[in-house]
Parts: structure tokens; sequence; C-alpha cells
């Protein structure tokens, strides 16, 4: 089970999956971000999977320190993904024109591949 989290500069993806489909997934305007909703949704996913990978994918440095403190609290195992891609050889041809979809589909593409090879 792979739990998937993008912080762009105005929402944040969550997306998780379970047997290589989205089991849930929510999106999170950056203005309305909180450590707890974020907690929420971790903790959902962890009653349904208490084995769960997680990676983190972001470029907004204040809201990332907040999930990561989440994750702290939880002590649950997480990767940045900007420290896994270098070690990722992938080619994903996904069109632009929906871009949540495009951002979901490659983080769970990079996780599973990740996670393979753990």
């Amino acid at each position: 089970m792979n739990l998937t989290i993008d912080v762009g500069n105005t929402n944040i993806f969550l997306c998780f999956f379970v047997k290589n489909k989205v089991y849930t997934s929510e999106i999170i305007n950056n203005k309305d971000f909180s450590e707890k909703k974020i907690f929420q949704f971790v903790s959902k996913c962890l009653g349904i999977a208490d084995n769960m990978n997680i990676i983190l994918s972001s470029v907004v440095p204040t809201i990332t320190k907040k999930i990561i403190k989440v994750f702290h609290k939880k002590k649950v195992k997480f990767f940045l993904l900007k420290k896994i891609i270098p070690t990722l050889n992938l080619k994903t041809n996904i069109n632009e024109k929906k871009k949540s979809v495009r951002i979901e589909l490659q983080m769970h593409i990079m996780a599973q591949n990740f996670f393979q090879i753990l």
C-alpha cells in the first residue's frame, strides 16, 4: 500500500493506493492546510494498512516541514521524492491535460518502482 503526497504551490494532492488502485484521495488547498487535516488522512490510511509506504514530493518547504512533523508524531517512515528520484529511471508519457491525474499516476508509478527495489 502506497500513500503519495504531492505539495504544489496551490494544492496538496494526497492519494492512497491499495493493490495498485486508488483507494482514497484528497485535494487540500494550501490556504486550507493544517497539520490536523494531514494527520487525519494519514490516520485513516493507517487504519486500513499497518504497513504503508509513503512518498512526499513538495515545492513548498514550510508545508513540507509541517507534514514531516505529522509523520514523526505518527512514527511512520516516509521518503522524500527528491532523494529517491535519482535511483529511479522512469519514463512516463502521460499527457499534461489532466494535471491532477498525471501527478497521482506519476507518484504511484514512482512509489511502485521504488518499493520494489527496497
